[in-house]
């Protein structure tokens, strides 16, 4: 496994992208959104998420992330690409 600690600052967006692996999000601190996309990157849903909360995707899930009113630090875990 993977482990890594992803820091939003208050309203910072992170670009629609994805992932090759499956991952798991752990928010640590703060709150913001998940922004869901399709596979062209139009938005097709939000969800919001506070300390304490988690997300688990599949690989090739495209998504982005803007932080909300307090920074969020999310852990992500990952499997190990060989």
């Amino acid at each position: 496994m993977d482990l890594y600690v992803y820091k939003a600052a208050p309203g910072q967006p992170l670009a629609i992208h994805k992932s090759d692996v499956e991952w798991l999000a752990y928010v640590l601190e703060g709150n913001g959104q998940l922004i869901l996309a399709d596979a062209e990157g139009k938005q097709t849903s939000v969800v919001n998420f506070k300390k304490g909360d988690y997300m688990v995707f599949r690989a090739d899930t495209m998504h982005g992330w803007k932080g909300g009113t307090a920074e969020a630090l999310i852990l992500f875990v990952t499997p190990t690409k060989k």
